[in-house]
């Protein structure tokens, strides 16, 4: 399994003021198809003098739908899964695994 680099990515915040409940929000467009059989990680790192401490119970809501000339279209889905969460570092890694095989049962 080799390391893969997305294509494109988008990282936004909800309130720019230190200290503020936050919500990060991230768009990741891939290079190549994520296939569950795989088992793929999505790792964001960098994310360093946060307040929320270490936990592998973090939920994470991923939105996803087909693309097009436009990138992301019509036709989003929101499911939930669980992330690891490393505070010293600022690491925050998911396993992709069962959001893909939700997908594929769902037809999408």
């Amino acid at each position: 399994a080799r390391e893969r680099r997305a294509l494109h990515t988008l990282a936004m915040q909800s309130t720019p003021f230190p200290c503020a409940s936050n919500t990060l929000s991230f768009a990741v467009l891939s290079r190549a198809p994520l296939l569950a059989r795989c088992q793929p990680l999505l790792t964001i790192t960098g994310l360093s003098s946060t307040g929320t401490a270490s936990t592998n119970n973090l939920l994470a809501t991923f939105l996803s739908g087909g693309t097009g000339a436009g990138g992301f279209n019509a036709g989003v889905a929101a499911q939930t899964l669980s992330a690891s969460w490393l505070q010293s570092p600022g690491t925050l890694t998911m396993n992709l695994t069962s959001l893909l095989s939700s997908a594929t049962a769902s037809g999408s």
